[in-house]
C-alpha cells in the first residue's frame, strides 16, 4: 500500500509536468503509460500480500500441530514412572493436557490415607507437579489399570476418523464414570473447531458427540 501511495505521487507530478508540454498525443500515450506501470505494481503487491497471507496460514497451522508433536513420552511410560514413585497408589485418573504451553501427564492416584495429584512433562518425562494430601479411607474412588484397556491410540483413533482428516488430537483424559472406564477426547482443527467424545474404552463405542 505505501508503495501505490508513492507511485500515485509520482503519477501525479508526472500528469502536471506534462500538462505544460508537448503533443495531445504525447501526453496522451505519457499518461497511459502511468496508468500502466501503476496497475502493473498494484498486481505484483496484490500477489506479494496474497503469498505473506497463505506463509501466515501455513505458520498457523504449524503452530496449532507444534505442541503435540513435542510428546515424546507415552501414557505408558509416564504411568511407569508415576508408579515407580508412587508404587502404593491406585490410578484414578490419567490425561494428556496443556499446561503454560506445554503438554504434560495429570495423573491422580489414590492410597490407603493419601490421594496424590502430578504433572509429568510429556517430552522429557521431569515431574513438574507433585502433590500428596490424606484422605478419608471410606472415600468410595473407582480406580483402574492402565493395562485395562488393548490400545490407547486405536481409541483415539476413533475420534479422529469419526472427526475428519482436517482434526487432529487435542487432549484426552481417561477416568471411571457410572461404573464404566470412559476415554474423554477433544479435536481440533486449524480453525480453533473443537469435538469432543466421549468414548468407553473397553468396547471402543462413542457415548458421546459434542461439536
Amino acid at each position: 500500500m505505501k508503495r501505490l501511495y508513492t507511485l500515485s505521487i509520482i503519477a501525479l507530478v508526472s500528469l502536471t509536468l506534462l500538462s505544460g508540454c508537448g503533443s495531445d498525443q504525447e501526453k496522451k500515450e505519457s499518461v497511459n503509460k502511468v496508468n500502466e506501470d501503476i496497475n502493473t505494481e498494484t498486481v505484483k503487491d496484490d500477489q506479494n500480500e496474497k503469498v505473506l497471507n497463505e506463509e501466515e496460514e501455513v505458520n498457523n497451522d504449524d503452530s496449532e500441530k507444534t505442541n503435540l508433536k513435542t510428546v515424546k513420552l507415552s501414557a505408558q511410560d509416564a504411568y511407569e514412572k508415576y508408579s515407580e514413585k508412587y508404587s502404593d497408589t491406585a490410578l484414578e485418573k490419567i490425561a494428556l493436557d496443556t499446561d503454560y504451553g506445554r503438554y504434560v501427564y495429570k495423573i491422580k492416584g489414590i492410597g490407603e490415607n493419601t490421594k496424590t495429584e502430578v504433572k509429568i512433562d510429556a517430552e522429557n518425562g521431569d515431574f513438574v507437579k507433585e502433590e500428596v494430601e490424606d484422605r478419608d479411607s471410606s472415600d468410595n474412588v473407582a480406580t483402574f489399570n492402565l493395562s485395562d484397556i488393548t490400545s490407547l491410540d486405536s481409541l483415539i483413533d476413533i475420534a479422529l476418523s469419526d472427526a475428519g482428516s482436517d482434526y487432529f488430537l487435542d487432549e484426552w483424559e481417561l477416568s471411571i464414570d457410572d461404573n464404566t472406564l470412559i476415554l474423554e477426547i477433544t479435536v481440533q482443527n486449524n480453525n480453533g473447531e473443537d469435538i469432543e467424545y466421549e468414548i468407553d474404552a473397553m468396547t471402543g463405542a462413542i457415548i458421546d458427540k459434542d461439536n
